[in-house]
């Protein structure tokens, strides 16, 4: 999956942390199936 590591966590683009796929929402229109950013980074 783009953005996803190998250790289940992904970039958040915003503030630059990597975070547990967990904390990512869903959204079917990216490339892997996670919003681009996490909980309350918006």
């Amino acid at each position: 999956m783009i953005g996803e590591g190998a250790d289940g966590c992904k970039r958040c683009p915003d503030c630059g942390e990597e975070k547990e796929v967990s904390e990512f929402g869903r959204n079917k229109r990216i490339a892997d199936g996670l919003a681009r950013y996490y909980g309350t980074t918006i």
